[in-house]
């Protein structure tokens, strides 16, 4: 019933059912490593770390195959600070499932925290390899590339991925960053109104960054207080 209630987005009333079903207690090891996974997440997210921690412990104590529980796991390492521990998480998750993409994403991701850009840049290429639909393992193998100094390769990716995922904004906003940044503000504008279309697609709330990006583009480019209090009043709009 807890996760009939997640299904529906009622959170208080999930964590609710997950507390007393482990507090009652539950047979199977399954079962009660999957509640633990789910009240560890909840606790996690609310900022208890440590208690998230202990119940995705004894999750993976239970069930030890379970990989989407090893990456939360490592996740509540980077976010205490405890970057080795979080290594061994992914390397355990790994060592039950070498063919897991999402292990390798997220490792990824911890690589770019720890600025290794070179192993975060194989994780995510390793993590496409195995799921050529996941459109921000692409969007962060670029990422990963920029940050190494590699701004060539880089937006060649990010075209390739703009190409492949044509309705997803992440590539194009990031791609309309790196020509802000290179001052090819015309270009930018550009892209950031394509961001800012497919941000407001079937979206009762849109993301206001790439129109904040848009206001600084012209900022930067004509000194033009104008239009870029006209983008900041949107901004505004958007978010009563």
């Amino acid at each position: 019933m807890a996760f009939e209630a997640l299904d529906k987005n009622d959170y208080i009333q999930s964590y609710s059912l997950v507390q007393e079903a482990l507090k009652q207690g539950i047979s199977s090891s399954v079962c009660k490593a999957k509640a633990l996974n789910l009240r560890g997440t909840f606790r996690s997210q609310a900022g208890d770390l440590e208690g998230g921690k202990k119940d995705l412990q004894e999750s993976v104590d239970l069930v030890p195959t379970d990989t989407e529980t090893w990456v939360k796991f490592a996740k509540i390492f980077m976010a205490l600070g405890e970057t080795a521990d979080a290594l061994d998480a992914f390397h355990d998750a790994l060592s039950h499932n070498d063919k897991d993409p999402d292990v390798y994403y997220h490792r990824g991701q911890a690589h770019l925290q720890m600025r290794r850009f070179e192993k975060a840049a194989e994780d995510f290429r390793r993590s496409t390899e195995l799921d050529d639909k996941f459109v921000l393992g692409y969007f962060q193998y670029t990422v990963a590339l920029y940050r190494m100094g590699d701004a060539n390769s880089s937006i060649a990716g990010l075209r390739k991925t703009i190409e492949m995922f044509p309705t997803r904004s992440e590539p194009l906003s990031y791609y309309a960053e790196l020509l802000l940044d290179t001052q090819m503000y015309a270009d930018a504008i550009e892209k950031f109104d394509r961001v800012i279309e497919l941000e407001r697609a079937g979206k009762p709330l849109i993301n206001v960054i790439p129109i904040v990006n848009k206001a600084l583009s012209f900022l930067r480019w004509k000194n033009s207080v104008d239009n870029s209090e006209k983008l900041l009043l949107e901004v505004s709009r958007a978010r009563m």
